[in-house]
């Protein structure tokens, strides 16, 4: 019942920003799993940056159980051998295949202006030019800029200068606006969501056991989901 300008105008740039392709190729289940969510409940941020999160999991499990960037040989890790490993993060390939990534790039600008500061998500909604979305982090969390200055994050499912997507950004919303913001920084994350995930279709009898979102869904939610169910099969294993 929506009309095709609405869909492309909101639920096209709206979706693309959370499955980070325009093309929002996602079996019809998942997508109304979104929809639902979003539906029903508001979109947030902790206080403290996503990386909250995993930060709250590690504090919890102990650094001294967790390694990173660690080569595992047979189960064999800084000479030891152990009955279990969870290898936590997605693979490269899968059942001899590569495995393809949607990548983004985030950019970051700073402006004391506020006129735009606020809790609200702007969608480029004619889809053409670099930049898909913008959100006012600092509006939707105090914490994430000092008093008299508010925080930005444009998103481009593409690497762009600086320059080009500042220029984008004038076209929105309007060049005095703009001349106000200041780049800090961009994060182009390549394998940023998994395009082909297997919503859980995943099955080994490996003692190795593996989680990240490619196993679930291409989101934290989807990693979540994956870490639970490893963590379950823990569980099941031992008896604890």
């Amino acid at each position: 019942g929506f009309s095709e300008s609405f869909i492309e105008s909101f639920f096209r740039p709206f979706f693309s920003g959370v499955l980070l392709s325009k093309d929002i190729d996602v079996p019809a289940d998942y997508f109304r799993y979104l929809f639902s969510r979003f539906s029903l409940g508001y979109a947030s941020l902790p206080a403290k940056g996503m990386g909250a999160i995993p930060q709250q999991m590690c504090e919890s499990i102990g650094m001294d159980r967790i390694h990173l960037n660690t080569a595992i040989v047979d189960n064999q890790l800084n000479g030891k051998t152990y009955e279990t490993v969870v290898k936590a993060h997605p693979p490269k390939t899968y059942q001899e295949k590569e495995v393809e990534y949607h990548s983004v790039t985030t950019y970051y600008f700073k402006t004391p202006s506020d006129r735009f500061a606020k809790n609200t998500l702007f969608l480029n909604a004619d889809s053409q030019g670099p930049v898909n979305h913008i959100a006012c982090l600092s509006a939707a969390s105090p914490t994430y800029a000092p008093s008299g200055w508010h925080l930005f994050s444009v998103n481009s499912f593409e690497e762009y200068e600086p320059p080009e997507i500042k220029a984008h950004l004038e076209s929105l919303f309007g060049t005095e606006e703009i001349s106000s913001w200041s780049f800090i920084k961009s994060y182009p994350i390549k394998s940023a969501l998994p395009k082909t995930p297997l919503y859980g279709a995943h099955s080994s009898d490996s003692p190795q056991i593996v989680c990240s979102d490619f196993y679930e869904s291409p989101s934290i939610q989807g990693a979540l989901t994956s870490g639970g169910k490893a963590a379950e099969r823990i569980i099941k294993i031992y008896g604890c």
